[in-house]
């Protein structure tokens, strides 16, 4: 992701940075914890990827002879979006929480 924000300017990435640290204390993460700055990062990606501030992964498909090209969310070389991989962290981080150990 690092190559992707690179061309990205400062301001602009504060603002996303910002939205996100919002969104990942509302989502019951404290700012001191360890992994915020993880969560942080994920959901900046997730906005910065779904305002088209930077690419997406572009995907290629052929068969017959027939073949496309397209957009995709999904994070290079995996099956997830930024999305899914910040919900599934933060599953992690708030999944014990209330509960009997």
């Amino acid at each position: 992701m690092k190559e992707k924000v690179q061309s990205v300017s400062d301001e602009t990435l504060q603002i996303y940075l910002d939205d996100a640290e919002g969104s990942v204390f509302s989502g019951g993460v404290s700012v001191t914890h360890a992994r915020f700055a993880e969560l942080q990062r994920y959901f900046t990606a997730h906005l910065l990827e779904t305002m088209g501030i930077i690419p997406k992964a572009v995907t290629s498909e052929s068969a017959d002879g027939i073949s496309r090209s397209f957009d995709t969310a999904f994070i290079p070389g995996s099956k997830e979006t930024y999305l899914d991989l910040y919900k599934r962290k933060l599953h992690e981080v708030n999944g014990f929480k209330g509960r009997i150990c």
